[in-house]
């Protein structure tokens, strides 16, 4: 079990040598052989360039003074302090060249002798108890392990064990261990798992699921099987989420009947019949408010945008023309509204309040149509649409629901449909300039993009 140890092995210590475990020291260096030290010591002695070059590198990395030094010191010498680098390179030659490399000094392998009998002792009690320690740590492990109850938690808790536990016998791929594939709810660290299960010949792994807190791996031996299941996994929590923003836009949809039971709580005892209001001529004004807007294409088009979050907040401005914030999911930003097209495109065209002041009044017309323009941000990356895109709201005599049209969305195409219901005569959001979404706007945040 990697990792599984009761602690270091002991050490002795004894006249400049260190032995712990099997390994013997000196100045914390282990003999190297005379061959490999030859070759260190004088890399143009090789006869492959490629050993040559590779020589030249480890020694540039090995050949320091308590290498040196430690090296020395298994052939007898002693008193080095006072030698330099180049002093020490050139007395290990000395060495090897004369022979005197071949086995350590007798001094020394009598002092290695006696280490190790004094050392045998300790060190065998300590791999009793760390291979006793090993053992209790595993077996604990293995018990954590299997009182995981899903294949998901089993994953989460330790992923190699999973991988040997359900696809592997003997460290080597076996498919009759799990023939069907396994859905890993809950699991989240996802591409460890598909990195490994990759090495794995004929494993196989798809996520499925809708965003991506709620993905879920699936893996198996095969493909179709863990493709399918992966599939089945997409349509519940599609499903699952159709079910969610059903709930959402019901709760949107009652703070609509209840902003038009309010209102019409507020206008009785007014005279009047339906024919007579539908020939009220229709007040600009009367748009101010909060609308929750229900777009379809917008909203099924894109899997990670949640189509009852999309608004339009009407305020007014001046000189006949409204100014609204709108969040359509994909794309936000400022809509100009009026009865007049003119008039808007003059407004568009030269900026809000480019048209010539007057006192602001009311404007009115029989007709229920309101026409925008519009012109924003993408919501994602912040890309500017600084060209502006006309469409019209068709309001109910009412006034508290209406048909829009895009005649161009961006992102979306031509005549885009979408719906607006009041909630509210507050805009419950404040609009940005029209000038914060201007072509010199769109340049700076161009720029910004890429610096």
């Amino acid at each position: 079990m990697s990792g599984a140890s009761i602690g270091p092995a002991p050490v002795l210590k004894k006249r400049g040598f260190q032995l712990c475990g099997d390994s013997l020291t000196a100045s914390g260096v282990t003999r190297m052989e005379p061959a490999k030290l030859r070759g260190l010591l004088d890399p143009d002695s090789l006869e492959l360039q490629a050993d040559q070059e590779q020589a030249k590198k480890d020694a540039r990395a090995l050949l320091n003074r308590s290498f040196l030094v430690g090296q020395l010191r298994f052939y007898g010498s002693t008193a080095l302090s006072k030698f330099k680098v180049d002093d020490l390179k050139g007395l290990l030659k000395n060495r090897i060249a004369s022979g005197l490399c071949a086995n350590v000094a007798e001094e020394v392998a009598s002092l290695e002798e006696s280490m190790r009998r004094d050392y045998e002792p300790t060190y065998r009690k300590w791999k009793g108890e760390d291979s006793d320690w090993g053992k209790r740590k595993k077996q604990e492990a293995d018990e954590a392990f299997l009182r995981c109850e899903t294949p998901g938690e089993k994953a989460t808790h330790d992923l190699e064990r999973f991988i040997n536990y359900f696809f592997l016998t003997d460290g080597k791929p076996d498919k009759s261990k799990t023939p069907k594939p396994l859905a890993l709810y809950g699991f989240r660290n996802r591409w460890p798992l598909h990195d490994k299960a990759g090495r794995i010949p004929g494993l196989e792994t798809r996520s499925g699921g809708r965003d991506e807190k709620d993905r879920v791996l699936c893996i198996g031996w095969d493909r179709d099987a863990v493709w399918r299941l992966a599939g089945e996994i997409d349509e519940k929590a599609s499903e699952a989420q159709a079910k969610i923003e059903e709930a959402e836009w019901e709760e949107v949809m009652e703070a609509h009947r209840e902003y038009v039971a309010e209102a019409g709580r507020g206008k009785k005892g007014k005279k009047g019949s339906a024919a007579n209001k539908k020939s009220t001529p229709f007040k600009l004004d009367s748009c101010v408010g909060a609308y929750a807007v229900k777009c379809d294409e917008v909203a099924g088009g894109w899997s990670h945008i949640n189509g009852n979050d999309f608004i339009l907040d009407i305020d007014t401005d001046r000189d006949g023309i409204l100014i609204a914030a709108f969040d359509f999911g994909i794309f936000e930003g400022t809509m100009l509204l009026s009865l007049s097209e003119d008039k808007l495109d003059r407004a568009a065209k030269g900026g809000r309040g480019a048209a010539k002041k007057r006192k602001t009044t009311s404007s009115s017309s029989t007709s229920r149509r309101v026409f925008y323009r519009m012109r924003g941000r993408e919501t994602s990356q912040g890309e500017i649409f600084s060209d502006p895109l006309s469409g019209h709201l068709d309001f109910d005599d009412q006034g508290v629901k209406f048909e829009g049209l895009a005649y161009s969305l961006a992102f979306c195409g031509e005549n885009v449909e979408f719906t607006g219901y009041k909630i509210s005569d507050a805009p419950g959001a404040q609009a940005d300039g029209w000038d914060a979404f201007s072509p010199e706007q769109y340049e700076y945040a161009r720029k910004a993009r890429w610096h």
